[in-house]
């Protein structure tokens, strides 16, 4: 009997030994990840000569950092670089359009109808807050409302009017340097180790400030020669996919 008193409970130690060797991993104050996302962009203006007229698709790779401080709610943020953000915008108007690109120098005029295409590196800081659910057997569910700081890395531009184009501009000085988003996304993670797990979602972003520098003019035919001042927005909708460990 007392060697039966002894044993159990050694028996129930290990028993619980086992028990969080295979139960499933909870989560950690810290996380780390890295995403490879691929995402469509399109612009549009506060201008109705101005208008999007289709999007360029693209891709964000980086860092995912995960800072938990409940079980279920983390503050989130990382360091991604994105290839060609931007978009189309058609310019109704004629105009002397992106006059700060040195390859145009000389053009100061371009017809109604003119498109200009816009293809923009950032580096991107984002600040967001993870809310997930509970995990059902491997997948947890979540939303995460956020903010992004994108600094420019290298802008490049094409531009198409009726008569003529150009492609491969360094649009440099057409694109304002730091540009601040809000956004929000949403998906799930799924389990596939003890300290692995795959995320997949869909996130929303729209830039708050102007995206270009507005340094042209427009030619309208009753109130002539006019600068072009108008406000660019960003929009980006992304894929998120990621691996966290």
């Amino acid at each position: 009997m007392k060697k039966i008193v002894l044993l159990t409970p050694l028996a129930l130690l290990c028993a619980l030994h086992l028990q969080a060797q295979f139960r499933t991993p909870q989560v950690t104050d810290m996380r780390f990840g890295f995403q490879a996302s691929p995402f469509l962009s399109w612009m549009d203006t506060n201008d109705n000569t101005i208008n999007n007229n289709g999007m360029v698709p693209g891709i964000r790779m980086g860092m995912v950092a995960e800072f938990y401080f409940r079980e279920n709610y983390a503050f989130t943020t990382g360091l991604n670089y994105s290839f060609g953000q931007g978009g189309r915008l058609l310019h109704d108007l004629p105009g002397d359009y992106w006059n700060k690109t040195t390859e145009l120098t000389g053009i100061d005029s371009m017809e109604a109808g003119t498109e200009l295409r816009y293809r923009v590196q950032f580096i991107e800081i984002p600040f967001g807050l993870r809310m997930q659910s509970r995990e059902f057997g491997y997948v947890r569910y979540f939303l995460e409302p956020h903010i992004l700081i994108s600094i420019r890395n290298k802008a490049l531009g094409k531009l198409d009017t009726p008569a003529f184009d150009y492609d491969g501009l360094d649009i440099s000085n057409e694109v304002a340097g730091l540009l601040l988003s809000w956004g929000i996304g949403g998906g799930l993670e799924y389990s596939i180790t003890q300290s692995n797990a795959l995320v997949g979602g869909i996130y929303f972003q729209r830039l708050i400030n102007d995206f270009t520098r507005d340094t042209g003019t427009t030619y309208h035919p009753e109130l002539g020669t006019l600068v072009e001042d108008s406000k660019a927005t960003l929009f980006v909708l992304t894929l998120r996919a990621a691996i966290m460990f």
